[in-house]
């Protein structure tokens, strides 16, 4: 599935979207925002404790994009739902 900037369906009863909001660790980032719920899936952009692998990645837009990723203004970011 390609998503080009947001895809939104109702999941399980609640609903959620499926973004891209810039480029990060990669071209390809995609999040997924529980708006209701305040709960953001950030997958690689966002990393804790860790220095991520960054041979594909698009640092200088990077910073632009964890803006878009606060203007959500999400009281909950979590990394993965499973590990890889």
């Amino acid at each position: 599935m390609v998503v080009d900037g947001v895809l939104e369906m109702k999941f399980g009863g609640r609903w959620l979207k499926i973004c891209q909001v810039g480029r990060g660790h990669t071209k390809g980032d995609t999040i997924v925002w529980l708006p209701d719920d305040g709960i953001l899936f950030a997958g690689d952009l966002v990393e804790e404790g860790a220095t991520p692998y960054c041979g594909d990645a698009y640092l200088t837009d990077w910073p632009a994009t964890l803006d878009n990723l606060l203007a959500l203004d999400p009281s909950r970011c979590c990394r993965d739902v499973a590990r890889r």
